[in-house]
């Protein structure tokens, strides 16, 4: 999992009060369960209260008495409780606000930026918006102005440019904060840049794409068009679907009621109202009989639904989990969330059930950690990837298992949960 990648909690998490000080002591208990696994808990012993809100990368974000700050997984202040507000680190760093006045601290709880900017947001590819007098740029982990504070508003980075508005028109600047595309397009003449730079662009109501100089790659002709995927692009043509390559030639002609990008060589496409797959040559290798096809793949399959109910299809077309849920959600380690008769539980890549359908949806938590939460009786308790049972339900609230660690309420008290096979 990326390191910088912000895990925010669940619904329920939100709503738990929990206790923070600036200096908290920790309590530690190992409790060996009957799978034989080492249940850590880290118990805050704490003099007020406020609201714990997310954690990434082992920081945890808490306040009190309105101020913010940040603890490790330890349960250790790495910041006082001294902001008005702060982001999720990212990048090693997180933005703070202190007297009005946005800067940046890094893990080591330094402000190694001051709190001189009207706003900031997280660093994204060494860059972060800044804001002075009004007006938006960019800085570096240095805090040296990388790109002066000029523009209406600005973006975060995507790969090496980011899109920043000027007198109400749209453009792009690189890392150094030269105007590669020029402030020049309206509101929604611009769409968000494909993975190689290069960003699609509407003049007089047709889209086309130019590179990352401003270079036209694709003239203005289509309708509608896509970022490219597996180096092709979804292209519209008088209500018809299509694709083309980088050098703008179409490969496959417009032809289609509607179509998704390409990936790994196949696309899902719509004809007369059901929709198939094609490959890269524009061969139909699944017929158009389904209600809905997903736009991507995960554990060698494709979902697809079919009469109301959803089910998966390996890239040959063949049916190998049946179309008989109700909804579903995303694979996590090899597992997937379904949902039946408004119950929801765990199916295996293979389309064996390793957690019945009978948790609502409030009562179970995904495996994106390697283990989720359940909900019985009223407590809640952590269950494996096997369906097995690797912490008995005996607390009153608890989130996602990210990164080695939940957070987790028992009897009015907080813990950081970890898990030690």
């Amino acid at each position: 999992m990326n390191k910088d990648k912000i895990i925010e909690l669940k619904e329920c998490m939100k709503r738990i009060v929990f206790v923070v000080v600036c200096f908290v002591v920790v309590s530690v208990s190992c409790i060996e369960t009957q799978a034989g696994v080492r249940i850590i808990e880290k118990n805050f012993h704490v003099e007020f209260e406020k609201y714990f809100t997310s954690c990434e990368s082992g920081v945890i974000r808490v306040q009190h008495n309105g101020k913010w700050g940040f603890i490790d997984r330890n349960g250790e202040a790495l910041t006082l409780c001294i902001y008005e507000s702060v982001v999720p680190f990212r990048e090693g760093m997180a933005a703070v606000k202190k007297n009005g006045k946005w800067g940046f601290v890094n893990r080591s709880g330094e402000e190694v930026i001051a709190c001189k900017y009207g706003y900031a947001d997280g660093f994204i590819n060494g860059r972060a918006v800044v804001v002075k007098n009004g007006k938006w740029g960019y800085i570096n982990k240095s805090g040296e102005q990388v790109v002066d504070c000029k523009y209406d508003y600005a973006q975060n980075f995507s790969g090496n440019l980011a899109m920043v508005r000027k007198n109400d028109k749209w453009g792009y600047v690189n890392k150094n904060g030269k105007e590669v595309i020029k402030c020049q397009y309206k509101d929604n003449e611009l769409r968000k840049l494909n993975p190689d730079d290069t960003v699609c662009v509407c003049e007089n109501g047709k889209w086309g794409v130019v590179d990352k100089k401003g270079k036209v790659i694709v003239s203005c002709q289509y309708d509608s068009i896509s970022n490219f995927s597996d180096g092709l692009a979804l292209i519209c043509k008088n209500k018809k679907w299509g694709y083309i390559n980088k050098a703008g030639k179409i490969v496959i002609g417009c032809q289609y009621d509607d179509a998704s990008g390409f990936f790994n060589g196949v696309a899902p496409i719509k004809k007369d109202g059901k929709w198939g797959m094609i490959d890269k040559t524009g061969k139909v290798f699944v017929r158009c009989n389904y209600d809905y096809i997903a736009p991507y793949e995960a554990e060698g399959k494709i979902c697809v639904m079919k009469k109301g109910k959803y089910g998966w299809i390996n890239r040959n077309g063949k049916t190998v989990i049946a179309c008989k849920y109700d909804d579903r959600e995303f694979f996590y380690n090899g597992v997937v969330k379904v949902c039946k008769n408004d119950k929801w539980g765990f199916i295996n890549s293979d389309g064996k059930e390793v957690v019945a359908c009978k948790y609502k949806s409030d009562e179970i938590g995904d495996f994106e950690g390697g283990y989720a939460f359940i909900k019985e009786n009223g407590r809640y308790g952590y269950i494996d990837t096997n369906g097995e049972k690797v912490v008995s339900c005996r607390y009153d609230q608890a989130g996602n298992y990210t990164e080695g660690m939940a957070l987790v309420e028992k009897n009015g008290d907080v813990y950081i949960l970890s898990i030690a096979m």
